[in-house]
């Protein structure tokens, strides 16, 4: 009896020493091959990056292929790419992984067959299914271009929005039907809530229906069914279209709604190291590089708040040291706080307080720029004349910076464009008002706005936006 169960046991050990081999191996045979190399590739983050990992080569016609490796990996979404480029297999691949694949060349999809990988039969049925939709969805886009009526367009429209949820439903029951799988880990990473046939509830009067009932609802549910603990889903060009949709299609624009949004995602991702490392670097780069007014709020935060606290464990300390440097150059002149003070020569060379000028005005234009500048010769005098009309309403000043030593040609600039009303032309031969850092001045023109206690509430701006923004403080103020 002991010796059965000894013997049970080495069993059961030899089992799992096999399944916990890292690596994979893929095999089988390719008809009609006219390739002389077979790529193993993986995504990350997105389709269009795309990432070799191992090749093996191959004989024309008939051709047998093995990809073998003992190196772990974490799993995906994977490819094999023919290197004259007729032709690829996308599959899934999970470490430790061991199938074989045959296929035809001519007809790689509808001809491949999987041995020992059940999971890739129903990959390959779904996307099987998927080639379908697609021909529909190409009728129906062709019928579009033909439509002759609003009737026939809408129509077309309805049949497109169906076509779209049934393929919705029928990846969530291929999800329900295997959920321990990682192919029902990709669908639900690609669901989204459906709000169009939702009930819309009254608000608290009884009367009026919420219109943003279905917007919040969305918002509030679009990661739902993400596993955000499952590296694999960078490996897939799933995740990166997940984070580009919610952050610019979904949430308001604005540092107000960013940092929230943000630390949801960041907080779901912690412990993990592939998902924290790409959540994290799209984050910040997005912050950084955003057009929106503010959001260089949001890249401090993700700074100070992961940054500095040894979430981005993937960086040597130079580099490190370069973002932070980089927020704290930011940090003095984020919209919301008071800007820095600055006492200057102007260019009579009479000292001014910028603080003078801002409790003076109800707004002050903080313009830092050169007299040959080309943009700058451009929008100077639209900003002069904008000021006049502005102060039909409102009294607003401009508080102009020649950000070089050029006088000669600044004192010239002055005069050629009449900038005198409402105007303090300054400078700062010395450097003493460290300008440059304190407002993140390092090119021209650099334009902000502040409020009569001199806090910043435009950064970064032009004449073309500068009276809307004050029309939106103006509307809070009621």
């Amino acid at each position: 009896m002991i010796t059965r169960i000894l013997t049970l046991l080495l069993a059961l050990l030899s089992v799992q020493s096999v399944m916990a081999k890292d690596g994979y191996s893929i095999s089988g045979t390719i008809q009609n091959n006219t390739s002389t190399k077979l790529y193993l590739a993986h995504y990350y983050g997105k389709g269009s990056m795309i990432y070799k990992d191992d090749s093996t080569t191959l004989t024309t016609g008939t051709t047998k292929y093995s990809i073998t490796n003992t190196k772990r990996i974490v799993g995906g979404i994977f490819l094999l790419i023919f290197a004259d480029k007729t032709g690829q297999v996308e599959l899934l691949l999970n470490n430790g992984e061991s199938f074989q694949l045959d296929f035809d060349k001519n007809d790689i999809l509808n001809s491949s067959k999987f041995t020992n990988s059940p999971s890739n039969v129903r990959f390959k049925a779904y996307q099987q299914d998927l080639q379908a939709f697609g021909k529909q969805f190409s009728a129906l886009n062709k019928s579009l271009t033909t439509a002759k009526t609003k009737e026939d367009t809408a129509s077309i429209n309805k049949q497109s929005s169906l076509l779209t949820k049934q393929l919705a439903e029928k990846r969530m029951t291929m999800a329900a039907a295997q959920p321990n799988e990682f192919l029902s880990t990709i669908f639900n990473t690609q669901w989204e809530p459906d709000v169009d046939t939702m009930t819309v509830p009254f608000l608290s009067d009884g009367k009026t229906l919420d219109s943003n009932f279905k917007y919040n609802y969305f918002k509030t549910h679009y990661w739902d069914r993400v596993n955000f603990q499952d590296d694999r889903i960078i490996f897939t060009p799933l995740y990166e279209k997940k984070l580009e949709d919610y952050f610019t299609r979904v949430i308001e624009p604005g540092a107000d709604a960013f940092i929230p949004a943000a630390d949801k995602v960041l907080k779901a991702v912690d412990g993990t190291k592939d998902l924290m490392r790409y959540s994290l670097w799209w984050l910040t780069k997005y912050a950084e590089s955003s057009k929106v007014m503010g959001m260089d709020e949001g890249f401090i935060y993700l700074i100070e708040n992961y940054y500095m606290k040894g979430k981005a464990f993937w960086l040597d300390s130079t580099t490190l040291n370069k973002y932070i440097k980089r927020a704290q150059e930011i940090a003095p002149n984020v919209i919301g706080r008071v800007g820095p003070d600055m006492r200057i020569q102007t260019i009579e060379n009479v000292a001014i307080n910028l603080s003078d000028v801002t409790k003076a005005n109800d707004y002050t234009i903080l313009l830092f720029y050169l007299p040959t500048c080309g943009h700058c010769k451009k929008e100077v005098p639209q900003l002069d004349s904008l000021v006049k009309q502005l102060n039909k309403k409102y009294k607003v000043s401009i508080f102009g910076m020649c950000s070089d030593s050029d006088y000669d040609e600044w004192a010239k600039f002055i005069v050629a464009n009449q900038l005198s009303k409402n105007w303090h032309h300054v400078k700062d031969p010395m450097g003493v008002s460290n300008f440059r850092n304190n407002y993140d001045v390092w090119s021209a023109p650099v334009i902000y706005l502040l409020d009569k206690d001199g806090v910043i509430v435009g950064k970064r701006i032009d004449h073309k936006t500068i009276e809307g923004v004050i029309r939106g403080i103006e509307r809070k103020k009621g």
